[in-house]
């Protein structure tokens, strides 16, 4: 199999834990022909220590120190210094199967597609469960922007895919670092409105751990997390005028905001969140609710978009407790 350069690019903030982990799957690949771009966040624990050492035992690999200015920032860093022809991302708490890359490369090249894309793993803490789509081969632009809108499908992760270098550089794309959710989704967005066709392998070889989402300490701690979670309705919103030529895209789109605002509505309900802020994210619910009931996102999801409508409190401890005892 031909062997073009494949950057992966690996932010990392306080990832001591599990980080030999990830590198070690990383290094031990089975397509050798690799730039690995460590980009250490400002951390101040032994991230950047344990990121040397695997750059002094193989020289495929780089550290690159910046100040903590979040992982977005982390990436577009490292894409501004990345020489390969396709570049990767792995999150420093994942890991990989050792035909990991080997997957994406040999997929984008079948049919020299412009994007690769796999299954994956969702590891919690007590069990997994496997997300793959043998159902997906060759996609055009529109078809695989409907697959990244889908929540049932690939998502708009950016770990499960292989993307050209230079249609990223040609495009002047790079991760929005004024949004902390669904930044990576609204890149992928704008990359899938770039290209021409994207090949989907139904193997699953990326695992993506799962923690516990909203824990917070106080008020103040949920308030500003708050802030941050609710970025991702700005970035399905800027995605829009990606779709808005395209009714059937621009629907789901739809879909996907007002289910966002319902789980919004979960975490502010919990926790007991101002007045004025669960006044807004009702209405945002709430509002046309029948592009979600009609959308293609799966019956559990309709199911849980229809209770946050209906039985907002109730609804909010059952789905949450639900959530949680899984993580």
């Amino acid at each position: 199999m031909e062997q073009p350069l494949v950057t992966i690019i690996i932010p990392v903030f306080n990832g001591e834990t599990h980080l030999n982990q990830c590198l070690k799957t990383v290094c031990e690949q089975t397509y050798t022909n690799l730039e690995i771009l460590i980009v250490d966040d400002g951390s101040t624990d032994t991230s950047f220590r344990i990121g040397k050492k695997f750059a002094d035992g193989d020289a495929r690999v780089q550290v690159i120190h910046q100040d903590n200015r979040g992982v977005s920032a982390a990436r577009n860093h490292a894409l501004e210094r990345a020489t390969g022809t396709y570049v990767t991302f792995v999150d420093g708490d994942d890991w990989l199967e050792t035909n990991h890359i080997e997957t994406l490369v040999s997929t984008i090249l079948e049919t020299q597609a412009d994007c690769s894309i796999c299954g994956y793993w969702l590891e919690y803490s007590n069990h997994r469960e496997e997300r793959n789509f043998p159902h997906l081969n060759v996609l055009s632009a529109t078809e695989a922007l409907e697959a990244l809108l889908s929540p049932v499908l690939f998502q708009g992760f950016l770990c499960n895919k292989l993307f050209r270098i230079d249609i990223v550089r040609d495009n002047h794309l790079r991760l929005d670092e004024t949004i902390f959710y669904y930044e990576d989704f609204l890149f992928c967005a704008q990359y899938f409105s770039n290209v021409r066709r994207s090949n989907c392998s139904p193997l699953a070889t990326y695992h993506y751990r799962q923690h516990v989402l909203g824990e917070t300490n106080d008020a103040a701690s949920f308030s500003k997390w708050m802030i941050r979670r609710m970025t991702a309705v700005e970035a399905l919103e800027k995605a829009k005028i990606l779709l808005e030529k395209t009714p059937r895209l621009e629907k789901l789109l739809i879909a996907r905001k007002r289910m966002e605002c319902a789980s919004l509505l979960r975490y502010a309900v919990v926790d007991g969140s101002d007045a004025d802020l669960m006044k807004q994210l009702k209405r945002l619910t709430r509002k046309n609710s029948c592009t979600v009931l009609a959308a293609p996102v799966g019956m559990k999801n309709k199911i849980k978009y229809s209770s946050m409508v209906l039985v907002p409190r109730i609804a909010s401890a059952f789905w949450l407790r639900r959530e949680n005892k899984f993580l």
